[in-house]
């Protein structure tokens, strides 16, 4: 139907195309006519003062003007009426048989037929979801992350706490680095004091960095080991023996080093307790930064470190399945 109704609309603009072309030659033909017929008259197209009603050759000009449009008239009242006869009155009659129930049952199977495509649809993207979530890695990393968290559970009641104890709960890189501070502050303490005493640079120089690590490292078990004390009794011995192995070998080592420098090195004697007073006191120093940023139970720490490492392992998986998941819905 609509195609024998764009074809009936082409032919309807058509006509109208040849008519105005017609009528523009037909007025244009009709102009020249008047202009002669008035020069004839010798009236300039112009009717007498006196006349009340239409000459002879206006009434010519004004049926040929009617002519013309009763045509148009004529046409465009085929062009409708050949629609309404072919196209309006078999389809009001075509309404008009359809009952209400037929009407319900054409709405009702559309409906079913929609709703049937929907629901295949959304079975076919369930479908396509499920496969992505069954995921082997994050099935493991699941269970890896379950795992961690009963051991954490497990030691968090055991323990009575949540979280570590360590008065400074600091990342590992921090406190590395903080350590090391220490540490050269140590190395340029020494360096520069025992340079004061005029003794050898070179000498100096190989005693601050080779003792400024020896106290950083032995500093940071030494404070581990006490930390620990709190959660087995033996730890406190094995801390408290490494410092006091430790004191004895500062004073060993400022003893062994007066008694290797020359007799004519001024204040030679100054050099033994200021070597020793350095020392300790970057060594308690970095000894208090360890023994308060260390948990009393070292399980307890590793238990939260490899919940959390589980957690954003299973994260990550999480978001790239959910990435993937998003992409499929816009697809």
């Amino acid at each position: 139907m609509k195609t024998k109704l764009a074809t009936i609309r082409e032919q309807l603009i058509e006509d109208i195309d040849d008519f105005e072309v017609e009528f523009k030659n037909f007025h244009k033909k009709e102009r020249r006519n008047a202009e002669r017929r008035g020069r004839r008259d010798g009236r300039d197209e112009k009717p007498a003062p006196e006349a009340t009603t239409m000459n002879a050759v206006e009434k010519e000009i004004y049926h040929s003007y009617s002519t013309q449009i009763a045509e148009l008239a004529r046409d465009f009242q085929g062009t409708l009426t050949q629609i309404k006869t072919e196209y309006v009155v078999p389809l009001d009659r075509q309404i008009k048989d359809m009952d209400k129930k037929q009407v319900d049952k054409q709405i009702i199977e559309l409906k079913e037929k929609r709703d049937s495509e929907l629901r295949k649809l959304e079975q076919d993207y369930r479908e396509k979801i499920e496969e992505i979530q069954k995921d082997p890695d994050l099935t493991s990393l699941r269970d890896k992350y379950d795992e961690a968290d009963d051991n954490y559970q497990d030691l968090s009641e055991l323990l009575g706490r949540k979280d570590t104890n360590a008065f400074f709960n600091w990342p590992k890189w921090l406190y590395g680095f903080v350590i090391f501070l220490i540490g050269v502050f140590e190395m340029a303490a020494n360096y520069g004091m025992f340079l004061n005493f005029e003794e050898p640079p070179l000498t100096t120089l190989i005693w601050a960095i080779g003792f400024g690590i020896v106290v950083s490292l032995v500093a940071h078990f030494n404070g581990m080991l006490l930390a620990r004390g709190n959660y087995l009794k033996k730890y406190h011995v094995m801390g408290g023996a490494m410092c006091v192995v430790m004191l004895a070998g500062v004073v060993f080592l400022a003893r062994f080093r007066m008694e290797a420098l020359p007799d004519d090195i001024p204040g030679k004697m100054l050099s033994e307790p200021v070597f020793i007073f350095i020392s300790v006191i970057f060594y308690m120093a970095a000894l208090f930064l360890s023994f308060m940023s260390h948990d009393s139970n070292p399980e307890f720490i590793n238990a939260i470190e490899q919940r959390k490492e589980a957690r954003e392992k299973l994260d990550a998986k999480k978001k790239e399945i959910y990435e993937k998941t998003e992409e499929q819905k816009k697809n």
